[in-house]
């Protein structure tokens, strides 16, 4: 993708990365171009002024709904745009499955660091979906006002949140559960 960037920026055409601004890779990327536009949202492109040639990538961890809206709204705006989806298919995939898994559940826990961009977007994917979605950084986060006693509770965790993390917080529900 860096090549990309870098071959679209030689040849005249405005770089536009979408994704978190101060997210390491979105940064990472914005280096292999002279002048690079960071969206992150709908409100960063209220006063932009777009060249007529424009190549928009993602930041692959990206929210993919919005990446794909910002980028219809850039090409509505445009004489000619490339548009690179980067995002990545397993995250997209994984997204899907963490909505159905959050809608059949009553409570969704999401583990994952509290400076995690991966599992904020988790988070409010699931939110999205299921009201009663709390993220957290292990047992020690869990308010058990959150649960009640009929309550099914779905674990999901971050990218980078170890199995063990995960199996500490289902162990403490069903030490709860247990009471």
């Amino acid at each position: 993708m860096q090549t990309l960037i870098a071959e679209k920026d030689e040849l005249g055409e405005q770089i536009v990365i979408i994704g978190k601004k101060k997210h390491a890779e979105v940064i990472g990327l914005a280096g292999y171009s002279r002048k690079p536009l960071l969206i992150e949202k709908e409100a960063d492109l209220k006063d932009v002024v777009f060249s007529d040639r424009v190549a928009i990538f993602s930041q692959t961890t990206f929210d993919h709904n919005l990446f794909l809206t910002l980028a219809k709204n850039i090409q509505d705006r445009v004489r000619q745009a490339t548009v690179h989806d980067t995002s990545c298919r397993h995250i997209t995939q994984r997204l899907q499955r963490l909505v159905d898994f959050a809608a059949s559940v009553d409570v969704l826990l999401l583990i994952g660091g509290r400076h995690s961009s991966n599992s904020q977007v988790l988070y409010e994917t699931c939110r999205a979906v299921n009201e009663r979605s709390f993220k957290i950084e292990g047992v020690d986060d869990l308010d058990r006002t959150w649960l009640r006693p009929t309550d099914r509770v779905g674990i999901s965790g971050g990218a980078s949140t170890p199995q063990w993390q995960l199996e500490k917080v289902r162990d403490y529900l069903l030490e709860l559960s247990a009471q």
